[in-house]
């Protein structure tokens, strides 16, 4: 993950993020709504190159969007990162349901 990368151990939160995240979070989230399973692999890079929680999150969520099961083993995955307030867990739990209902 992107955090660890920049050393800050993972414990910086939005203040890594910049003020650009809310930008990418509403990409994400539009791309997301396309519900097209080709941009899964984008999905996933963006997950694992942002520094935001935020984004890493929708992120995510747009993977179950796309309908994908072949991405539940890597949400499962996904969902066992540390953030706060277990938002990524969240996220990850969220499209796990998408994917599997």
């Amino acid at each position: 993950n992107s955090r660890r990368r920049h050393g800050c151990g993972g414990d910086c939160g939005d203040r890594c993020a910049g003020q650009k995240s809310t930008v990418r979070v509403a990409a994400l989230k539009t791309l997301g709504d396309l519900h097209d399973r080709s941009l899964n692999p984008f999905f996933r890079e963006r997950y694992e190159g942002d520094v935001s929680y935020l984004a890493e999150a929708e992120a995510l969520r747009s993977m179950g969007k796309s309908g994908d099961s072949s991405s539940v083993a890597f949400l499962q995955s996904a969902g066992q990162a540390k953030s706060p307030n277990n938002l990524i867990r969240a996220a990850a739990d969220e499209a796990v349901r998408m994917l599997t209902k």
